[in-house]
């Protein structure tokens, strides 16, 4: 048994009954290849579009995200974006933890922005 290919979309253009929403826009993409064991695909739901990108657009945006995650040289199960939202939200509690408080945290914000580092939770 195989997983399936990277880039793989499953969304509700088909018009049968669907594992998608019918009222929002959403799609569950593979854009991984698996390593070792399932490759399972993320789901995505369109919450607020101000831009108004179509479904086509949009997929194939999400696409491409999972390919600029720095610590890795292929594509990633989730978008780029999400995964450095992941990694910081766990630098900044690792940081409250050790008894960080609004003074140290804008400090270490401002030393890290005029590094050559600015994304030190990485």
């Amino acid at each position: 048994m195989t997983n399936v290919c990277p880039g793989i979309c499953v969304d509700n253009r088909g018009g049968l009954e669907s594992i998608v929403s019918t009222d929002f826009p959403e799609f569950y993409l593979n854009s991984h290849s698996a390593g070792l064991g399932t490759a399972k695909p993320c789901k995505y739901t369109l919450v607020f579009d101000e831009i108004g990108f179509k479904n086509s657009e949009l997929q194939l945006l999400t696409y491409w995200l999972s390919y600029l995650y720095s610590r890795c040289n292929k594509s990633v199960s989730l978008v780029t974006p999400a995964y450095y939202a992941h990694w910081c939200s766990k630098r900044g509690a690792q940081l409250t933890a050790a008894g960080a408080n609004n003074v140290t945290l804008e400090k270490i914000t401002e030393m890290y922005l005029h590094s050559n580092t600015p994304m030190f939770f990485i």
